[in-house]
Formats: C-alpha cells, structure tokens, sequence
C-alpha cells in the first residue's frame, strides 16, 4: 500500500531536527539526554520520563506484558491509540506488577517511578524476576462478555 502523492510531498517536505551523537558517548549520558529532550513543546507524560531514564528488567518486564495485552485493552476500551502512544498501557501494567510486589496501595506517578529506580532492591530483597511474576496475570477474559 502506498500514500497519496501528497502526503508522500508533505513528508518529503517536512523538516526533521536530528541530533547525532559520538559513538563513544556512555549509555547514562544518552538516557539523560533524552530525559531532557522534548522537541515537540509538549510536556512529557510521566511514563515517557520513565522509558528514557530506567531500563532494566523491570521496564522490559512492564513493556513485554503491555504489549502482549495492547490489542486486547485496545478493543475493550480500556485504552485509546494516542494513550498508547503516550505509553499509558505500559504505566498500567508497571502498576500491577508494583501491586503484585507490594500489595495494593495508592497509586502515584512516585510510586511507579520508585518501582523503576529500585527494581533492584526488590529482585535482591524478595528474589524475584520479572518472568516470575508474568504468570501470575493469567489468561485475560473479556470484561464485557461477562454481562
């Protein structure tokens, strides 16, 4: 499938702001460089924050779940496209693997940002994975089939 002539001509068209970046540049330089970017004028979302500050196995964890559920959210309605886009389903799913490792509690964007920074912590704390708590989501069924 190919675009119309014009919208081929309008990306064509369109300016793009790219910053290339030494080779030699250590990983954490980079990540703190995105966390500080933001061409667009639009505040970053919380959860966008997280994905160019934290990686790990947690953050791999909270996206691989989100992922395999995202068409399911998507059709529930659960989610939207643009909340996807702005990872919303991710910081959904970040939350229900925090309630699985600490109980359920309050929700907050520190609560969430705290899951990322001190995954670490909790691994060696409670000697879990992430792939030990994938299971524990089940099979997913269908909120409104159940009416």
């Amino acid at each position: 499938m190919t675009l119309p002539d014009e919208a081929q001509q309008t990306i064509l068209q369109t300016s793009l702001s790219v910053n290339v970046l030494p080779t030699d540049i250590p990983d954490v330089t980079i990540l703190q460089i995105f966390q500080r970017m933001n061409t667009t004028g639009l505040r970053l979302k919380d959860q966008e924050v997280r994905n160019g500050s934290y990686f790990g196995e947690f953050k791999d964890a909270s996206f691989a779940l989100a992922y395999e559920q995202n068409q399911r959210w998507i059709e529930w309605g659960l989610f939207s496209r643009p909340d996807v886009a702005q990872m919303a389903e991710v910081e959904f799913t970040s939350d229900l693997v925090g309630a699985l490792l600490r109980g359920v509690s309050g929700r907050s964007a520190a609560q969430i940002t705290a899951l990322y920074r001190d995954w670490i912590w909790w691994t060696n704390e409670r000697q879990l994975t992430p792939t030990q708590l994938t299971p524990k989501f089940g099979p997913p069924t269908n909120p409104k089939s159940s009416k």
